[in-house]
């Protein structure tokens, strides 16, 4: 199905973007376990680049920690037209950072909710981004 993959060059790996990811980021999208951030970059190839991030502090195993991201990651590509679909449309592009900080024993079903509100807000966020604004005159 196509939009239903997720190649390599959509996975963040720039040191530098990275870097900037976590001093410039806009402020988290909380919900619940799943948090989101991001800086927009109109050098990238494609409309987002993705990075996630599990803790090692947080969750010490690493069999946990990949168990998360792989959670993530197919959320993401299962999910990610909504996203792109708006960043083509408008001609941007992002760098995104998904990251988990909630328990170990979260289900695939309560993750996925969590998910979906936030990439549904970035989504407005970025519609809302483009809307000229009225003047008082109007």
């Amino acid at each position: 199905m196509a939009g239903q993959e997720f190649p390599k060059s959509e996975k963040l790996c720039n040191r530098y973007l990275i870097a900037d990811l976590f001093k410039k980021g806009n402020p988290y999208l909380n919900a619940g376990p799943v948090r989101f951030s991001w800086i927009g970059n109109d050098q990238l190839p494609v409309p987002c680049q993705v990075l996630f991030l599990v803790p090692k502090r947080r969750y010490k195993r690493s069999h946990t920690r990949n168990r998360i991201k792989r959670q993530l990651r197919e959320l993401y590509r299962l999910n990610k037209s909504l996203l792109v679909t708006e960043l083509e449309s408008q001609n941007k592009h992002l760098v995104l950072m998904i990251s988990y900080s909630g328990p170990e024993n979260l289900n695939f079903a309560e993750t996925k909710q969590h998910f979906l509100h936030n990439l549904n807000r970035l989504v407005e966020r970025i519609q809302k981004s483009n809307q000229p604004t009225l003047s008082a005159d109007h």
